[in-house]
Parts: C-alpha cells; structure tokens; sequence
C-alpha cells in the first residue's frame, strides 16, 4: 500500500495494490476526489473483475422529474460502460429512502385533502365554504411567495452592491431569487386558476362533481397545506401505513420510470425502512469519532472533521 494526499488538507488514502494474478486492472483510470490536483489513479477492484458499486436512489415523496432521469441515466451509462467495453461484472446497489420528513408531510397533506374532499361530496361543507377555504389557500401561498420574492431581492441587492463581493455568493443569490420567482409565479397561475373554478362551481346549478374536483385541484398543494396546519395534528404513530402505502406507491412509479426510460434494474434494491435498526447504530458510530453534529432535529456528517481528521 502507498500513501498518498499527505499534507494536502484530506484524510491520507492508501492506494490499493492489485492481488497477485489478478485481472481487474485493465488499464482504467479515474479521478480520486481524496487527491485532488493529483494525477489520475488505476481502478483496480478488491476482488478480481468484480465491481461493487452504490447508487442513492431517490427520495418517494412525490413522481420522477428530470433531475431523477438525468442522474439515473448517467449512472446507468457508467455501468454499462463498466460491464459493456471493460467487461467487469458489476453489483449494481441502490437504496429507496422511503421513511423522511417530506414523506411524511406529503403522505399527511394527501390523506387530509382526500378527506376533504369526501366532505366536500357528501355534501356536509357548503358551496361557499369551499370556494372561500381553496381561494384563502391560494391567496396565502401567493403572499408568502411574494414575501420571500422580496428578501431574496434585498439579499441580492445588498451583495451586488457590496464593495467587496463574493461572486460565488452573488451567483447562488442571483439562482435562489430566480427559481423564488418562478414559484410566485406558479402561484399567481394557481390563484387565478382557483378563481376561475370558484366561480364556475359557485355559478353552478346541477351540482357538477367534475367543478367541485376541478376546484379543489386547481389549488390542491395550497389547500393541503392549510388543511395540514389545522389539522395535522390528528395523525399519530398508529398511521404509519398511511405514510407507507405513500411510498411504496411513488417507489413504484419511479421504476416504471426508469424502465421507460431504458435505465437497467439495480442488482440489490434496499430501503431505509428495511435497516432502521443498522442506520441508527451507523450514525451513532459516526458520532463517536466526532464526525458528526446535530442540527434542528437532524445528524449531519461533518465533512471538515472528515478532511481534518
């Protein structure tokens, strides 16, 4: 074993010594994130031509967007170009976060708009009420956007003015108004939206259902939040297959997605739900070694102990 990155700031990494006969090393060579501004390093694998390779898959909150395709289809590349032109015999892992914060809060917020919505259609929350609930809804998400449009402005300003500036600073400033921006938007078309389908429905004599779901659709993410402020404290430990079948419903989608799109299977499929106990025991473990900190409810890896260490 050599050592390598001494004195560069980053943990000491021991380049791997190929084992006797071993016919892994075929002339492949990559880039060392542990040696930076260092010369490119063989890829020699620990047992022979097999390559063991982990993939973070995604998070099953909500459906695939292009992010997803993009990263997938990339690594999918990568292990086609492993096993396809070098001919290694990849162990392809990919593990499903399928217990976290946005899981739970989206799992909430659709079981309370549906039952809403049931309401709504029994009949037992009047035509006026819910026009006035869906526009309140929409309204809110629209000040609130605004409100965080103009600090984000006032950031922005206050770096680009500044006598000293940081570029990298006013670039992540000027990427975080944008897409804020792109949000106040998506929430002046989904109030507009809503006004047009409250006065559709409210005008309405034949009791459509189908104006009553278009109403309730046109601000759904706005109403769900509402809903879940006033009434998300009812879900307990015991409703845990609601924030399960939420899950597994959009894991589901997200493999149609990826066998749409070409993306080969992964050899081993695990999910955070599966390994509570080991995922727990590891973090703990991490902390020990001081590399780790709290923060808000959450564990962080912390990455200048890692480089220091």
């Amino acid at each position: 074993m050599s050592k390598q990155s001494e004195g560069n700031g980053y943990a000491t990494w021991l380049c791997p010594c190929p084992p006797k006969n071993s016919d892994g090393d075929v002339g492949l060579k990559v880039n060392n994130s542990l040696t930076p501004g260092t010369d490119l390093v063989s890829f020699i694998p620990k047992e022979g031509k097999l390559v063991k390779a982990y993939v973070c898959g995604p998070t099953v909150y909500d459906v695939a967007h292009m992010g997803h395709a993009r990263a997938y289809l990339t690594f999918d590349i990568l292990r086609r170009i492993l096993e396809q032109y070098f001919g290694y015999s990849v162990q392809w892992q990919m593990n499903i976060t399928d217990i976290d914060d946005k899981i739970i809060v989206r799992a909430r917020r659709t079981e309370l708009l549906r039952r809403y919505r049931e309401r709504c259609l029994s009949g037992s929350v009047g035509k006026a009420d819910v026009c006035e609930r869906v526009l309140e809804a929409a309204n809110k998400t629209l000040i609130d956007e605004q409100e965080k449009c103009e600090k984000l402005t006032q950031e922005y300003e206050s770096l680009s003015s500044a006598e000293k500036k940081d570029s990298k600073e006013i670039t992540a400033a000027e990427t975080a108004l944008k897409e804020e921006e792109l949000k106040r938007s998506q929430a002046e078309g989904a109030l507009s939206k809503a006004k047009e389908a409250a006065s559709a429905f409210a005008n309405d004599k034949s009791g459509s259902e189908k104006l009553l779901m278009a109403l309730l659709e046109s601000a759904k993410d706005s109403l769900a939040e509402s809903l879940d402020k006033e009434e998300g404290h009812v879900f307990g430990g015991s409703d845990h297959e609601i924030f399960k079948a939420h899950a597994t419903k959009f894991e589901g989608l997200f493999h149609e997605d990826m066998d749409i799109l070409g993306v080969k299977p992964p050899t081993i499929l695990t999910r955070v739900s599966e390994y509570v106990p080991e995922v727990v025991s590891y973090i703990e473990g991490i902390e020990k070694k001081g590399m780790a900190y709290a923060s808000n409810g959450s564990v962080y890896f912390d990455t200048h102990a890692f480089i220091k260490a």
